[in-house]
């Protein structure tokens, strides 16, 4: 058995460090932001050239974005040694296993340990010859054969065999080829990403990977990431899309010349966390006149809560002046910060544009993906989004493509502000409370044991020495009711040591937040 100290030294010998490790990308308009006017260019030359991967030749590959959990790194150390980890591989104290006890001694049991006990049994069979980072997809306990009653409105009599790893509903009909294989396989993976240690550093080789590159396995599933180019595909497509995209390319360069990219640097990760917050609520810089006063107002809101925090008189009067001098600093950027989320606005547009029509060029016939909107009412739905990516002398580069407004709505429930809950609504919240899963913070839309899912979260934090635990149980509280309640005790029962605490906001409005933050 090897401690946590012991896993990283032998992670610290085959890596000497974690220079390229993915755990975060960003969208492709959020270059905009972090890259100022180089940016914008190459938000524009990437929609160019996604556009040229489905008509011509390419140096950027598109993968689809599948809706897998848990993230899984698995592969052969610089020893020779085969083993398989989560996430939690590029974390300062990573958990490393080559073997069940490993597994057990890291993650415990049940959940993400017995998940990835099946991927240390299976895994080895595809004879993987480096360092992969793939969405686990389904094992026999998330398989599953349904009837649903209707399909899209639709009365439906068919049966498929489905698996929900996060929020999307995976369907395939059993005698398919696809059907076939599922049914057999013990698991299935759709492997994303490759690494390379190159000099003693962690690199990503390359961003896709296609189930030719692997031995055949009766065993493991590999689901081909890579997306189908459509045949025709350089008919009126291209024009249509060509044509928007020369149209908007002019008007961003104009507006990128306004806009102060230089002074914005300093708040760039407020600007993304500000539009982040929009689009939660429902809207995406709809105004960006509004917009760039709100964010000023935003800040100002975050400024006033620091100070209320703070104890002395003397360190609430040098954050109040903080306060003044940043306020002024944004209020002079107010026409750039407009400018750029114009431009982010744009960009995001376009991208969307070519989301919807890529997912149309790109149907898998034999994959169908689902939200299941009631029980045994399924919903259509495109997959996660697209990934563009492509390997130079440099390095591997990747940008996100997908419509976070539609994310959004999906896996958070937002959306334009709808009337009050009605109880039935009430009941599936009891049924269904919402939890941070293992993906970016998602409610899950199935019918999970969602407080078990929270426990097996919890879990991962087991074997620390030395902390305190505190349980946050966020929500909305509108009102706080008997199944809220229900979750509430749950944890306090579960975790009798810990402080559990209940978050909310202290937002307010005539329609849809009529209670104040001391009345819930």
């Amino acid at each position: 058995m090897r401690t946590f100290k012991q896993h990283y030294n032998v992670l610290l010998e085959f890596f000497d460090a974690i220079d390229g490790a993915v755990k975060h990308i960003d969208h492709l308009e959020e270059n905009i932001l972090n890259k100022g006017k180089q940016g914008v260019i190459e938000a524009i030359n990437q929609i160019e050239s996604s556009i040229s991967y489905f008509v011509d030749e390419s140096d950027y590959k598109i993968s689809t974005k599948f809706d897998g959990a848990p993230a899984i790194v698995a592969g052969i150390d610089t020893n020779g040694k085969f083993f398989v980890a989560s996430k939690s591989a590029f974390a300062k104290n990573p958990k490393i296993n080559y073997t069940e006890q490993d597994i057990i001694d890291n993650h415990g049991t049940g959940g993400l340990a017995d998940k990835l006990k099946l991927a240390l049994r299976y895994l080895p069979s595809l004879n993987l010859k480096g360092i992969y980072q793939m969405d686990y997809m389904f094992d026999p306990q998330m398989k599953q054969i349904e009837t649903p009653k209707t399909i899209d409105g639709v009365k439906n009599e068919n049966q498929f065999l489905t698996f929900t790893p996060n929020t999307i509903k995976y369907a395939v009909t059993e005698n398919s080829p696809y059907g076939n294989q599922i049914n057999k396989a013990k698991i299935g993976v759709a492997i994303h990403i490759e690494y390379m240690v190159q000099n003693g550093i962690l690199k990503v080789k390359k961003y896709t990977s296609s189930p030719e590159e692997f031995s055949p396995s009766n065993t493991v599933f590999v689901f081909n990431v890579l997306a189908n180019k459509p045949k025709n595909a350089k008919s009126s497509f291209s024009k249509i899309l060509l044509k928007d995209v020369k149209k908007k390319k002019s008007q961003v360069l104009k507006l990128a010349e306004k806009v102060d990219f230089s002074s914005l640097d300093d708040y760039t990760a407020l600007l993304k966390t500000y539009i982040n917050s929009e689009i939660r609520a429902g809207r995406f810089l709809e105004d960006t006149s509004i917009s760039a006063e709100e964010f000023v107002n935003w800040i100002s809101s975050k400024f006033e809560k620091d100070i209320e925090k703070l104890k002395s008189e003397k360190g609430k009067a040098k954050k109040t002046e903080q306060m003044k001098n940043t306020l002024s600093t944004l209020k002079k950027l107010k026409p750039s910060i407009k400018n750029a989320f114009e431009i982010t606005k744009i960009i995001a547009n376009l991208k969307n544009n070519l989301i919807k029509i890529f997912n149309e060029i790109t149907q898998n016939d034999l994959l169908g993906t689902y939200l299941e909107e009631a029980p045994g009412e399924w919903q259509t739905t495109a997959p996660e989004g697209f990934a563009l990516s492509k390997v130079t002398d440099d390095g591997a580069q990747i940008t996100k493509l997908v419509d976070r407004e539609e994310f959004s709505r999906a896996n958070f429930g937002t959306g334009k502000p709808t009337s009050p809950a009605t109880k039935e609504d009430q009941e599936s919240y009891i049924t269904n409370p919402p939890i941070f899963n293992r993906g970016e913070g998602t409610r899950l839309r199935k019918n999970v044991s969602t407080f078990g899912e929270m426990v097996e979260i919890l879990k991962e934090f087991e074997d620390v020495k030395n902390y305190k635990t505190v349980v946050i149980y966020p929500g909305r509280f509108h009102p706080f009711h008997k199944g809220h309640a229900s979750v509430y005790n749950a944890l306090k029962e579960k975790f009798p040591t810990a402080d559990v605490y209940i978050a909310t906001s202290e937002k307010t409005d005539p329609e849809n937040h009529l209670l104040s933050l001391m009345r819930k």
